[in-house]
């Protein structure tokens, strides 16, 4: 088998011509994976970052709610006890009343306590007791049509304290 000088040449210059292509495919084949790692580390980078700020956002955002919730609660601290001011001085009295107390959720314990009246000045706050000598739910009370309005009793209906004696004293906590 003889291959003629022409044909060999030929094939010589097509080989010689073709293998710069292949090294250019070569190159470009490895240089795709380099671009694909470096394009990977790069979005793993800009994830991190993403993610750290998310972070100092969510902790900035969480220090301005604690913020919030501070301020509120110093403030309603402020009005109570101008409130308790106005009314005047707080004191436990000699006399108390004998309840039934229980841990809340567990009501089938409970255990006979003396708990102190209480007294802002000369307005004097009365616990109301059921015939079981137990704290009136003022608001179920309330709820059944039963409540007179009578001496202010613990946990008056809407968050409002009136003194026993006066119904112009009030305490309302609510914004």
């Amino acid at each position: 088998m003889k291959i003629s000088l022409s044909r060999l040449l030929t094939l010589f210059l097509v080989g010689i011509s073709a293998l710069p292509v292949m090294a250019m495919a070569v190159l470009i084949l490895m240089m795709n994976s380099d671009i694909r790692a470096i394009a990977e580390a790069e979005f793993d980078r800009m994830d991190e970052r993403n993610a750290r700020r998310l972070a100092a956002d969510t902790l900035e955002m969480c220090a301005i709610i604690q913020g919030a919730r501070d301020s509120a609660a110093e403030n309603a601290r402020r009005i109570l006890l101008s409130e308790l001011a106005r009314l005047g001085h707080a004191r436990l009295l000699d006399t108390s009343a004998e309840a039934e107390i229980s841990a809340e959720g567990s009501a089938g314990e409970s255990r006979a306590a003396k708990i102190p009246e209480l007294a802002f000045g000369d307005e004097k706050l009365l616990l109301v007791l059921d015939g079981h000598r137990a704290l009136v739910d003022r608001q179920a009370l309330a709820g059944a049509g039963l409540d007179d309005g009578g001496p202010t009793g613990l946990g008056q209906l809407d968050g409002e304290a009136v003194a026993a004696d006066r119904h112009d004293t009030e305490l309302d906590l609510r914004d």
